[in-house]
């Protein structure tokens, strides 16, 4: 009955003794890591772990088959990548416990969890809050920063010059740190790049006959009032 409950396991399940040599697979397993039952039963586990990992295995069992309790690792759920066959490096959740001995020797069981359709679900979700905060963060028509974008960002640099204690030009850091933003302003008409200057205020009229004279004979002047 238990070779059965193994059998249709939807989670890899292994067999290792206390060499680390596996005695065990389940066709979970099998399909986890690519290869058939014949080709691992017999190997050590380093077989399908990435190099860093196999290191940090080998000292967790050694450790734990001379020490026991004080370098308890059973129960707790590592996650790592194990190397398929095609070399692919798929994530899984671990979770090893000791079994009874099997001809003498102590073996342990251990749990192997795909995380690949949990990795994707996390991208995805990723990708859709990133989507959001863009939305959020931009017009709709345009897609240049929109004012709740302005006012994050001034939170941001206002927070930086608190902690680093230099005065800074607020308005030209801002508009620095997001100008990547509204590179699509440079398609748009200069009316709606640029706000429009207000209308000049007018002279006084003691000042008005001097600014004409002054237009009249100077074409320069003219245009810079």
């Amino acid at each position: 009955m238990l070779e059965d409950l193994l059998t249709h396991a939807l989670d890899g399940f292994w067999v290792v003794d206390e060499d680390g040599i596996i005695r065990y697979l389940n066709p979970a397993a099998e399909e986890l890591s690519g290869y058939g039952a014949a080709e691992l039963v017999g190997q050590p586990l380093e077989v399908i772990l990435p190099p860093e990992v196999a290191k940090l295995h080998a000292g967790y069992l050694h450790h734990f088959v001379t020490q026991g309790s004080k370098y308890d690792i059973m129960g707790r759920i590592r996650e790592f990548a194990v190397v398929a066959k095609d070399g692919e490096l798929v994530p899984i959740g671990l979770r090893a416990f000791e079994i009874p001995p099997q001809d003498g020797r102590r073996c342990f069981g251990a749990i192997m969890q795909d995380y690949r359709p949990r990795r994707a679900l996390e991208a995805e979700r990723a990708a859709l809050l990133a989507r959001l905060e863009a939305q959020a963060l931009s017009d709709e028509l345009t897609g240049l920063p929109n004012r709740r974008a302005w006012i994050e960002e001034l939170q941001r640099v206002q927070a930086a010059i608190r902690r680093s204690g230099q005065p800074a030009a607020l308005a030209r850091r801002c508009a620095a740190r997001i100008s990547w933003r509204a590179s699509a302003a440079k398609s748009l008409p200069w009316c709606c790049a640029a706000p429009i200057p207000p209308p000049p205020r007018p002279l006084p009229s003691a000042c008005a006959s001097r600014s004409r004279r002054r237009r009249s004979c100077c074409p320069r002047a003219a245009i810079s009032i």
